[in-house]
């Protein structure tokens, strides 16, 4: 069998699933590959922040900021809780030598237009009472925010499916071919696939990918 689609995404984590809501909502028609199980990668193992203060000004800061006002308004937008809460964030500093690169440091985010600062030891137990006693002093950030990654995956596949998107769990890629100016991709269990573009976010394993195309990725998964 063969499906015919505008767009193949090769992984069904949070970047897939996201990738294919936005190519979605632009008129695309769309179809995501999951080796395994939806978000069975990093995507069910990573942490929850939205940390602001961790990015360097410059394009990473920038679209950490973007990024936080788009997960705002998300909630609303696919109709569903994501757990998204802005409760602050910190960042400990040990010792003086630590707290002089960190001044540095955010007097650089706070030039760049993020609402960060450095707070002194006794707002710090005040915040986080259980930190241990012999640190000195942290930034804080009341924009840091978080976000249920389980949950903002449900919801973008839940709005992903209901605006025609194919899912294809447990269908890992096996090949890739050009044919004429499109993709075929195949798929374990006989699902093949042509599409315009192809869209590789399979994370930890996108260099096993990168191999059916020629293309040298480095990462590797650990």
């Amino acid at each position: 069998m063969v499906f015919k689609k505008d767009v193949c995404i090769i992984g069904g984590g949070v970047i897939g699933l996201a990738t294919a809501y936005y190519l979605l909502k632009a008129g695309k028609s769309v179809a995501v590959l999951e080796r395994a199980e939806i978000g069975s990668g990093a995507s069910s193992s990573c942490d929850d922040m939205i940390l602001l203060q961790s990015k360097k000004p410059g394009i990473a800061l920038t679209l950490a900021m973007e990024s936080l006002e788009m997960y705002r308004d998300l909630p609303r937008e696919l109709g569903m809780d994501i757990g998204f809460l802005s409760l602050g964030g910190m960042i400990i500093i040990e010792d003086d030598k630590q707290l002089k690169i960190m001044e540095n440091f955010v007097k650089q985010q706070i030039s760049y237009g993020l609402d960060v600062e450095i707070v002194d030891r006794k707002t710090l137990f005040k915040k986080q009472p259980h930190v241990a006693r012999y640190m000195i002093a942290s930034t804080y950030s009341k924009s840091d925010s978080q976000v249920n990654p389980l949950l903002l995956m449900r919801a973008f596949l839940h709005n992903g499916l209901r605006m025609g998107m194919d899912v294809f769990r447990h269908t890992p890629v096996i090949d890739i071919d050009r044919i004429g100016d499109r993709w075929m991709l195949k798929g374990e269990k006989g699902i093949n696939i042509e599409c315009d573009s192809i869209v590789i976010a399979a994370g930890a394993w996108s260099a096993e990918i990168g191999k059916m195309l020629d293309i040298d990725i480095p990462i590797k998964p650990v």
